[in-house]
This record gives C-alpha cells, sequence and structure tokens, in this order.
C-alpha cells in the first residue's frame, strides 16, 4: 500500500492556506470570529477508498480534501438575489410567492438586538422577526465570496505541487516493491 507521505503535506499546506484567508476574508467582511460559521469551517485531509463517477468503490486508496462549513456558508460565500433586486449573477434566488423567509432562521439574530434604532425602545420580537425577515427576502444576501476566491486563488499551484507529490510518493512505492521483488528473487535461485 502506498504512503501518500508527500501527497498529504501538500493537501495539508492546501487545507491550511484555504481555510487561514477564508477566516481572513470573514473578518474582514464583519464577521466576528465567534460566530457559527467561522467556527464551522474546516478542511479534512484523508486517505479514502477511492470511488468511480457512478460512485462505486474502486480498488485502491487516495488522499483527499474536503471542505465543510454551516450550510448557510454557501449563500454568505455566492449571495442570493433577493425578490425587488433586478437581474443577478447569484445561483440562488428568494421565492417571489412568498412574503418573508422563515422567522426562525433570524431569531437568533433578533432576540440579542430587539431595540428599536429611532425610538430606543425595544420592540416585540414577532414585529422585529418580521421586519428584518422581510427585509431580508426583498434585498437578497451580498456576495462575499470568502471561500471562493481563496479555493480557487491557489487551485492550479496547488495541484502541481499536489502531482509531484504523489508522483514521488508512487515513485518511492514501486521502487520499494522492486526492491523487496529482486531481494526475494535473489534468495529463491540460490
Amino acid at each position: 500500500m502506498i504512503n501518500w507521505s508527500d501527497t498529504i503535506k501538500a493537501l495539508e499546506d492546501y487545507r491550511n492556506y484555504v481555510l487561514t484567508q477564508a477566516k481572513r476574508n470573514l473578518t474582514m467582511n464583519k464577521i466576528k470570529s465567534g460566530s457559527r460559521l467561522y467556527k464551522s469551517l474546516r478542511g479534512i485531509v484523508a486517505v479514502k477508498q477511492s470511488r468511480s463517477l457512478t460512485g462505486r468503490f474502486q480498488s485502491g486508496k487516495q488522499p483527499q480534501v474536503t471542505f465543510k462549513m454551516n450550510d448557510y456558508g454557501r449563500f454568505v460565500d455566492e449571495g442570493v438575489q433577493g425578490t425587488k433586486e433586478g437581474a443577478t449573477a447569484k445561483p440562488y434566488k428568494f421565492d417571489k410567492n412568498k412574503k418573508s423567509i422563515p422567522w426562525d432562521v433570524v431569531e437568533g439574530f433578533v432576540t440579542k438586538r430587539a431595540r428599536n434604532p429611532k425610538t430606543g425602545r425595544f420592540q416585540s420580537k414577532n414585529t422585529m422577526l418580521y421586519l428584518i425577515g422581510k427585509s431580508i427576502h426583498e434585498k437578497g444576501i451580498k456576495r462575499s465570496l470568502f471561500f471562493t476566491r481563496p479555493l480557487n486563488k491557489r487551485r492550479v499551484s496547488s495541484a502541481n505541487k499536489i502531482a509531484k507529490g504523489a508522483a514521488n510518493d508512487i515513485t518511492r512505492e514501486f521502487t520499494n516493491q522492486l526492491r523487496i521483488y529482486f531481494k526475494d528473487n535473489k534468495t529463491l535461485t540460490k
């Protein structure tokens, strides 16, 4: 079995760069380091059983990097088109047949900030949920590309490093197998 040490090192370097830059971009977009999205960002480098395009298992194992984050991270990264917004390149859209987004999505945000900015008095929670949900539904979510930019920025150079690492690992394993083969054959002929 191949020891993928050089390939894994290259994948870990790529993962570390992407996560560091994504977290930096979130901070620059004023999404705090204590937020759920910031904390949910992670990358996993592992050697897994390879699969074909149809999903069937194939022989051999290969190193892979997988990035994970909260589900709404995609919406923050790629943006969501609002109902009152003109045509945009955003891949997601709010349904125009609805008047607002579900209240439970906004509830955590509102419980901390249920104060009317004009009067300074507290609003009822349901009023705030409705108003904020309706505003997000109409205006959409701004596209930040906090994750996509670092993912694509080093894709080519990292792919080259990963390919070199894989070539080194395969060559090392091939050499070891040849060494074992010739060592066994010498003992058989004597």
